[in-house]
């Protein structure tokens, strides 16, 4: 893990406003950078004019993360428009003890991001954006099947039903149409059917069943994550899965993909 350079420079010696500053809720931040922790440990931070995002891929290449979040979705927020490697993990901890009330970030003259919220402040060292590795592009990865709008609890439920049998988990489109999940153990097997009378919209709905199997230790780190209202969820036949959902009150957007884990004849 390779750190930035924390001596000041030249153009960092600045006695006015920092050039980055960003004042949002603490569950705004924190639902955000769960999201993509789900996937990775350490990430790249846009910090754009036109808002902040993060794009991740995890180190076996299976499961990705993309989110946004719009200055609308923040109080203050300001940008130069740079980047920041961080590590997720630190910044998690200073959440975890901080309060519930608005959160400001900003980087100081030593190169550090300070949090700060009623009166508890961290210096957290950056990463070398260099160092971590180049976020995807996750239009490159084949996702043409149906969209499937349902809640996170439902997705939630099938998660953990198969985890208490298996290791992976089934989820598919039937051309009746209906959501399915499926897993099988040795012995035991579960499944989960939704009509589509019961999902909240389905667009592209399949000619003919299509499925994909997942690994489970994935879909139960981002199951974790996962709003109980509205999800998306994008399945073809032995494509990924993309599961996508609102943040910040309509003013970010989360973007989850994994890749199947069993290819089938």
């Amino acid at each position: 893990m390779t750190t930035t350079d924390t001596r000041p420079t030249r153009t960092e010696q600045y006695d006015d406003e920092p050039p980055v500053e960003l004042v949002c809720s603490a569950d705004t931040l924190s639902t955000t950078l769960e999201a993509v922790g789900s996937v990775v440990s350490e990430c790249r931070l846009r910090l754009a004019p036109d808002g902040l995002g993060i794009s991740a891929i995890g180190p076996a290449t299976v499961a990705a993360a993309s989110v946004e979040l719009e200055p609308a979705a923040f109080d203050t927020y300001r940008s130069d428009g740079r980047t920041l490697g961080i590590d997720l993990s630190r910044i998690d901890d200073a959440l975890s003890v901080a309060p519930r009330g608005p959160i400001r970030l900003w980087l100081d003259p030593d190169g550090r991001l300070r949090l700060a919220a009623e009166g508890l402040e961290y210096a957290i060292g950056l990463l070398d954006p260099d160092s971590i590795r180049e976020p995807p592009d996750l239009e490159a990865f084949s996702m043409d099947g149906a969209a499937v709008h349902t809640e996170g609890e439902t997705v939630g439920s099938a998660i953990r039903a198969a985890g208490t049998l298996a290791d992976h988990l089934t989820l598919g489109v039937t051309d009746d149409p209906a959501l399915v999940a499926a897993a099988d153990g040795d012995t035991d097997e579960m499944s989960l059917t939704v009509p589509e009378s019961d999902l909240e919209g389905l667009e592209r709905p399949p000619t003919e069943p299509s499925r994909s199997t997942f690994s489970l230790s994935y879909l139960e780190a981002i199951h974790r994550v996962l709003p109980d209202e509205a999800v998306r969820l994008r399945l073809g036949d032995d494509e990924p899965l993309e599961l996508a959902f609102d943040l910040a009150d309509g003013a970010g957007r989360a973007r989850l993909v994994v890749c199947p884990r069993i290819r089938r004849g």
